[in-house]
């Protein structure tokens, strides 16, 4: 995510780990844009389930 200086590391277990953040707002809002590229690419196991009102919890 160039324009808000994160990185992701996704791990196989479904696991995310998100650097560069300077706070818990631009994690989220990287991790909804992450969520919407990849959903577009289609590479995520279908869900009736909506991932944008689901919670996001920080470790």
């Amino acid at each position: 995510m160039q324009d808000l200086k994160t990185v992701f590391l996704i791990f196989s277990t479904g696991k995310v780990v998100c650097v560069g953040a300077k706070n818990k707002k631009i994690v989220r809002d990287a991790f909804l844009k992450l969520n919407h590229e990849v959903r577009e690419l289609g590479v995520t196991k279908k869900s009736k389930a909506n991932i944008d009102n689901q919670d996001i919890t920080f470790i």
